[in-house]
């Protein structure tokens, strides 16, 4: 028996899945995760990477970093990947 009976999904997983982004997309992506921590750091806050869904009808979160600077505050333990939220229909958020 193992702890966790489902695996993780990775990045990759999550944005193949939910979205429509490209393979050249995921690369920028990775790239950007690859100096996230130090930006978390420098601006002592969490960091959460919300990405367009599939057909357009919402923001999936892909990733989220904490700093090393200094503790979390209480109501943002939960990490929030995999998360998603859907755009409001108002006059204001059309383009």
């Amino acid at each position: 028996m193992t702890a966790y009976p489902l695996t993780v999904p990775t990045l990759n997983d999550v944005v193949r899945s939910r979205t429509d982004l490209t393979e050249t997309d995921l690369e920028g992506l990775h790239a950007l995760l690859g100096e996230w921590q130090i930006l978390a750091d420098l601006s002592f806050a969490d960091l959460v990477l919300w990405v367009p869904g599939r057909g357009g009808s919402g923001f999936i979160a892909v990733a989220q970093v904490r700093p090393t600077t200094g503790p979390t505050s209480p109501p943002s333990r939960r990490n929030s990947s995999g998360l998603a939220c859907w755009l409001a229909r108002h006059p204001e958020t059309q383009s």
